[in-house]
């Protein structure tokens, strides 16, 4: 399987498993997005960050994460005014959230492969770089969230189900990076 292929898949069940938790603290006004929103989407930037490093045999190391979480976090507070404002809007707020929080993390995805075809290591980033990677990023952001929606939809109902569960599981704090290397094999075993 190919590496852009491959890639796609990490960064759509990553990007819809930070939209799915998106959705589900904007149903708490104010609180769900200031409070855990962030924290649970920064999580889930780290995993999408592990995964495609996993995927170039590129070791996460203390000074990739650590620039890597600073400019994602940067991110996700950008985000975080317009996400309060909408969650005072009930189902249309969680819908909003949703859809922004699967964009930016396909542009975050779709930055680091970028970085990584470039031949550059993340801690080698600025934070300025990163975001210019992101905004280029961001039309195939929106073409692949498309992508991996059509790629769901032509999926058993079976294998939907076991998708949810591989996406529940990418979101939790204490995921090894054996477990989630083992999450995406079955991802790319699910969309062949």
């Amino acid at each position: 399987m190919k590496r852009k292929y491959k890639a796609a898949i990490i960064i759509g069940t990553f990007s819809m498993a930070a939209a799915a938790w998106s959705a589900a603290t904007a149903a708490i006004p104010v609180a769900g997005p200031v409070l855990a929103d962030t924290a649970g989407l920064t999580l889930i930037s780290i995993g999408l960050a592990y995964s495609l490093s996993a995927l170039y045999d590129k070791s996460m190391d203390t000074a990739s994460l650590m620039a890597f979480s600073s400019v994602v976090l940067g991110a996700v507070m950008g985000n975080w005014a317009l996400k309060v404002g909408a969650s005072l809007i009930p189902i249309l707020g969680s819908f909003f959230n949703s859809a922004t929080t699967a964009t930016l993390h396909a542009a975050i995805g779709w930055g680091i492969y970028k970085i990584y075809e470039d031949g550059k290591e993340l801690k080698d980033i600025s934070k300025k770089e990163f975001r210019q990677y992101m905004e280029n990023s961001k039309s195939e952001a929106e073409e692949s969230i498309e992508w991996y929606k059509e790629m769901c939809n032509k999926l058993s109902e079976e294998d939907k189900k076991m998708l949810k569960t591989l996406q529940k599981k990418l979101k939790s704090k204490v995921l090894s990076a054996e477990e989630r290397d083992h999450i995406t094999r079955q991802l790319e075993v699910l969309f062949q």
